[in-house]
């Protein structure tokens, strides 16, 4: 018989897209699932349509808690998956029928503790392959390669192979025992991954585009960041302590470089979006912070994305001129 995997699905607010996303899961064609559907404390119908599912389908539970976020979701998840694998879907997202069995199948022939797949963005009436800048092989075996090329590695993909949870399956056994830092409010599933990452003996993947990424102009990824330089700090310092391990001068330039980008996003965060009444007070913070003293040209040379670099550019302008 095939093992369990367990399908761990936060949801929030999210009743427009919901009946979409459990109708992908419940019809896998990989049947031997436990879905797990955490309800944050939904203010809308969510909860009532994860009930109305879960009288349809045994293999869901449902489970309703306060409102917490994101990551005391998924940890709840975590801690009651009876899964031998797990993986992440978001409710306002949706998956090809063969996402968990072709995942599964590589991980299971590869002898792999994660496997991922490709994935396309979605955006309501069309849907676009999200085309990704493999090496040409990324298939990872951490027994033949030491941790200092899958760190440079790491700079190059981390916003697109390494910076999500999602399209995921891991092997439960390697990555027990981890959480998501609830005090990190972006970025969270890269630092989850990161530490599951470091745990694992090899990676493998597959390129079929097996996840839908819904663009939703009210996603919390695309709206104002409340307390982001906070968040962003954290972050820092959790990727620090990941990367301890490495002493040579240029590891230490590469997170340097890591560190003007994630005050790049701080200081985007606030001009990006009008009727921010504390902009003032925010870009003085962020100014007195860690992250600046790295914000400089030195930093903006070693991006090598030459849209992210112009993007730099203009910002760091902007900062230096006091033109915001």
């Amino acid at each position: 018989m095939d093992s369990l995997v367990s399908i761990i699905i936060p949801v929030y607010n999210v009743e427009k897209y919901l009946p979409e996303c459990l109708e992908s899961v419940i019809n896998q064609t990989y049947k031997n699932l436990e879905i797990l559907l955490i309800d944050d404390g939904s203010p809308d119908n969510s909860g009532k349509i994860c009930d109305e599912y879960a009288e349809k389908d045994a293999r869901i539970k449902v489970i309703h808690k306060e409102n917490g976020g994101v990551s005391s979701a998924r940890n709840l998840g975590l801690n009651i998956a009876t899964g031998e694998y797990i993986t992440f879907i978001d409710s306002d997202d949706f998956v090809d029928e063969h996402y968990v069995e072709y995942l599964y199948n590589d991980l299971t022939s590869q002898s792999s503790d994660m496997s991922f797949c490709g994935f396309s963005k979605h955006f309501g009436q069309t849907t676009e392959k999200y085309e990704e800048c493999f090496p040409n092989k990324l298939n990872i075996d951490f027994k033949n390669m030491d941790f200092e090329r899958f760190f440079h590695s790491f700079f190059q993909f981390n916003n697109t192979v390494f910076g999500s949870i999602w399209r995921v399956l891991y092997k439960k056994d390697v990555i027990k025992n981890i959480l998501f830092n609830s005090n990190i409010k972006i970025s969270e599933d890269l630092v989850f991954v990161l530490n599951c990452i470091f745990k694992c003996k090899s990676i493998s993947h597959i390129e079929d585009s097996l996840y839908f990424y819904r663009v939703n102009n009210q996603s919390a990824c695309r709206s104002y960041k409340r307390n982001y330089l906070q968040s962003q700090l954290a972050l820092a310092d959790e990727l620090k302590k990941l990367f301890c391990r490495f002493d040579d001068g240029d590891t230490e330039k590469l997170f340097d470089t890591y560190r003007a980008l994630l005050c790049y996003y701080c200081f985007s965060n606030e001009i990006k979006f009008k009727g921010n009444t504390n902009r003032r007070e925010n870009i003085g913070k962020i100014r007195k912070s860690e992250l600046y003293r790295y914000f400089n040209l030195k930093n903006c040379v070693k991006i090598d994305n030459f849209k992210a670099k112009i993007k730099f550019l203009i910002v760091w302008g902007l900062v230096k001129l006091r033109l915001m």
